[in-house]
């Protein structure tokens, strides 16, 4: 299809062929086009920023909607969309432990000295992670290097804006990393600055893994955080520099007992349970 209008009718005999109970979108394409269509279908949100006019009608031609937050429902709420809407929180698997000697191996890679901290991001390189406003805010912390695990268009522009702030040895962009458990192994803070984020999967890692977490106040954030961490206001270097500052001094990381808790919540397992579930629901609404 790549997008384009004319896929939708092929969209629609292979749905005909197969003709199952309920189509799953995941995507604004795959709205667009089963928004033309009779098929009963389904569509799943896991972004925060507000759908356009058009795309909340087509949200509204389907059975029901899965938002991966109540942040994200609010949003769609507070656009127009009526259509029923169940929230499913994305779930993870446990990362696989990090390996012997991981934290000081991967210092000496970065080439930190003993009295200096690291903290980690990890994220595509894109405008809305805010991985500019970390960035800025490394100006204000001395003897801190950051690293941001991830690969995106915004490289060369975070390698500028480093050179420019004055921090430029103390960025580090080692790309798309496979298993981040070494990393956080070796993260004095992780940092999760996003604009705007649905859930934040990754700062659920960082908890689970016990690591002190310094996030911006956007989107799902606030419910994945659950005061195990330090929220700040998105986009406010300063702000995030303090919090960044106070965490390094003497944050803790998420304790034992609400690990597990983290991950009986946002757990697969509970993920496909809350997705069969609102699928029900939505089959059942339209009988």
């Amino acid at each position: 299809m790549r997008g384009r209008w004319w896929g939708t009718r092929g969209l629609d005999q292979a749905i005909r062929r197969l003709a199952p109970d309920l189509v799953a979108a995941h995507t604004s394409h795959a709205v667009a086009h089963l928004g033309r269509l009779q098929h009963p279908w389904v569509a799943h949100r896991r972004v925060d920023f507000a759908p356009s006019r058009s795309a909340v009608r087509r949200l509204n031609r389907a059975r029901g909607v899965v938002a991966v937050s109540r942040a994200v429902q609010g949003v769609l709420r507070g656009v127009g969309v009526v259509a029923p809407i169940c929230v499913v929180h994305d779930g993870i698997e446990p990362l696989p432990t990090p390996r012997e000697g991981a934290r000081a191996r991967v210092r000496q890679r970065l080439g930190l000295r003993e009295d200096e901290s690291l903290v980690v991001a990890v994220g595509a390189l894109v405008d809305h992670k805010g991985h500019r406003i970390v960035v800025r805010a490394l100006s204000q912390l001395p003897r801190t290097h950051l690293a941001i695990c991830g690969r995106g268009p915004l490289r060369r522009s975070l390698l500028r804006l480093a050179g420019h702030e004055g921090v430029g040895d103390r960025l580090h962009l080692p790309g798309h990393v496979g298993d981040v458990s070494d990393w956080l192994a070796a993260a004095d803070v992780f940092c999760h600055p996003s604009l705007e984020e649905g859930l934040g999967q990754a700062v659920i890692e960082a908890l689970v893994h016990g690591v002190p977490v310094v996030a911006s106040r956007a989107g799902g954030l606030p419910e994945t955080v659950q005061g195990h961490g330090t929220l700040v206001p998105p986009g406010d270097p300063g702000a995030l520099a303090a919090a960044l500052r106070q965490t390094l001094v003497g944050g803790a990381g998420c304790p034992d007992a609400h690990r597990a808790k983290l991950l009986e919540r946002f757990g697969t397992e509970a993920m496909v349970r809350g997705t069969e579930q609102a699928y029900r629901t939505f089959l059942e609404g339209a009988r």
